[in-house]
C-alpha cells in the first residue's frame, strides 16, 4: 500500500518538473510553484512513511496536511497566468486530492 501511495505522489509531482527538466524558460513564479509542489510532495512522502511504520497519530496527519494543502493552493495561485506551463496547475490540484485521501485513509 505504501509503495502504491508513493507512486501516486511521484506521478502527481511529475507534471510540475517537466518544464524544469526540459530547461524551458523559468520565471520566478514557476520556480516558486515547483518548489511549493515539491515541498508538499515531500511532506506526503513523510506521512506515508509514518503510516507504514505505524508511528503517526491523527494530529500529526492534520498538521502535515495543514502545511501541505496551502502549499498546493499556493502553487495553483502562482500558476494562474496563462504563460506558466500547466504542470503546476495539474500537480497542485492532484496534490490537494492526495492530501484529502491521505487524511481520510488515516
Amino acid at each position: 500500500m505504501a509503495g502504491l501511495l508513493c507512486a501516486f505522489i511521484l506521478a502527481a509531482l511529475t507534471p510540475v518538473w517537466v518544464p524544469v527538466l526540459k530547461r524551458q524558460d523559468r520565471s520566478t513564479r514557476q520556480v516558486l510553484a515547483t518548489l511549493a509542489c515539491t515541498i508538499s510532495a515531500l511532506l506526503q512522502f513523510l506521512l506515508v512513511y509514518l503510516f507504514h511504520r505505524g508511528m503517526v497519530p491523527q494530529n500529526v496527519s492534520f498538521s502535515l496536511a495543514g502545511v501541505g494543502i496551502p502549499l498546493c493552493l499556493g502553487s495553483l495561485v502562482l500558476s494562474r497566468r496563462i504563460l506558466i506551463p500547466a504542470g503546476a496547475k495539474i500537480s497542485g490540484s492532484v496534490g490537494i486530492v492526495l492530501w484529502v485521501v491521505l487524511v481520510i485513509a488515516h
